[in-house]
């Protein structure tokens, strides 16, 4: 009898105990966010398809995690970031931005030449790969806790 009881006291206790909850969050805290939205151009106009990327630097006021934060470029050159759930934002601080936008891929017949598999490797940017590139990018934003409108002007 007194093993029975037993079991049923664990299973209450696992029951009501709190479980982690979202994709990944391993139910920690998670770090403040600030939500984040602009547009991204390229020499005055809006760059129509990619992503943009916002990873916390180290240091003072670097983000409090190493979550970065990615949005999708719609066609108007709008985007909304999201570390967790979508369009939360990004984590407090400052960060180093990406962009990585490539124009429409051709539908391909057959194997392509060794010149063409290279251009095709290294995509069909219509930006500079600078911007693409985390080690080089010039781009650095602070998110700051609320509403962060953050607009991204690229130049060659």
């Amino acid at each position: 009898m007194r093993g029975n009881t037993l079991k049923a006291f664990a299973a209450v206790c696992i029951l009501a105990s709190p479980l982690p909850s979202g994709c990944g969050s391993g139910g920690g805290t998670r770090p403040l966010l600030g939500t984040t939205h602009g547009t991204v151009t390229y020499r005055g106009n809006p760059v129509p398809r990619g992503t943009v990327s916002f990873t916390p630097m180290a240091g003072e006021r670097g983000g409090a995690s190493g979550v970065p934060a990615i949005g999708e470029i719609k066609s108007d050159g709008s985007y909304e970031l999201t570390s967790y759930d979508t369009g939360d934002g990004a984590v407090l601080g400052q960060h180093f931005v990406t962009i990585k936008a490539q124009g429409e891929t051709k539908k391909m017949h057959g194997m392509p030449r060794p010149a063409e598999a290279q251009k095709i490797a290294r995509g069909n940017l219509i930006i500079p790969a600078i911007y693409s590139d985390p080690t080089r990018t010039p781009l650095r934003s602070t998110v700051d806790q609320g509403d962060n409108k953050i607009d991204i002007a690229l130049k060659d």
